[in-house]
């Protein structure tokens, strides 16, 4: 009884097949952005920045209509395929908007102003002050 313990044969293993090198999908290539783009958002952001100023609204006004028309425009010809810089696109844009919106905003509080100091004047005149 004294034997030795023997393992039980390996079953044969199949041949292994060399690794066949592993490709990435391609990726989109997007589009560099084009300069309607980039007009849009440096017209849009500067535009912003003259328009909220205050005493520099009317040099914003000119700059935000064109940050608009260059945004929309460059929105457009990215959607169709004819280049990228869609994000720059958008935010001269929305700073185009943005900004007009500002100058309005100012327009509108200056008249309060300054039909409140009319009035104000106007009233303190009538009563003899």
């Amino acid at each position: 009884m004294g034997g030795s313990y023997q393992q039980p044969p390996q079953p044969p293993q199949p041949p292994q097949q060399p690794m066949q090198p592993q490709y990435a999908a391609p990726q989109p290539q997007l589009g560099k952005p084009k300069g309607l783009a980039t007009a849009a958002m440096v017209l849009g952001i500067v535009g912003l920045v003259f328009s909220v100023a205050g005493c520099t609204w009317f040099l914003g006004i000119p700059l935000d209509v064109l940050a608009i028309v260059f945004g929309a425009v460059g929105i457009s010809k990215v959607n169709s395929g004819e280049g990228g810089g869609e994000g720059m696109a958008k935010a001269g844009l929305i700073c185009g908007i943005i900004g007009i919106v500002a100058v309005i905003t100012w327009f509108i509080i200056a008249m309060f102003v300054v039909q409140n100091a009319y009035n104000t004047y106007y009233w303190w005149g009538q009563e003899g002050w």
